[in-house]
């Protein structure tokens, strides 16, 4: 898809908590469910990861399980709350926005259970070096 509308798409797979050679900063990273898991063993070095691969302005999206799923799964890593997310990412990050919504089907022995999940959108904090650069003019030639 990216493809066909033009977008130049990198994926990437790596052991996070020991990426040490980090590419250039990027306008958009996603974690899809690194994050709930990642806070329990290593969320210092996660946070440190993910500013360093966000470019000052971009944004980085966060799906993670919901503390607020009134049927939690009996296993997996425990879901977060609204609070910790905001608590966990404002060095560095500035929250755009907080919804909930269901993650696909997941089997248990009890049937396929949709947990409640969170996506977080948050703009990495400082300006972006494109839209600075673009926003400065030189004056007009009095020559």
């Amino acid at each position: 898809r990216a493809r066909e509308t033009g977008v130049e798409v990198t994926l990437l797979q790596k052991d996070l908590l020991a990426w040490t050679d980090l590419p250039v900063p990027v306008p958009f990273v996603l974690d899809n469910g690194l994050y709930h898991i990642l806070r329990g063993i290593g969320l210092d070095r996660y946070r440190a990861l993910v500013k360093g691969l966000t470019a000052p302005g971009g944004h980085f999206l966060i799906l993670c399980g919901n503390a607020n799923d009134p049927e939690p799964l009996p296993c997996g890593p425990r879901p977060v709350e609204a609070r910790e997310i905001c608590d966990e990412w404002e060095d560095g990050f500035d929250l755009v926005q907080l919804r909930e919504f269901r993650f696909h089907p997941v089997k248990t022995p009890a049937g396929d259970v949709r947990p409640l999940a969170w996506s977080a959108l948050l703009r990495r904090k400082g300006q972006d070096p494109q839209s600075r650069s673009s926003s400065v003019r030189s004056a007009p030639d009095q020559g």
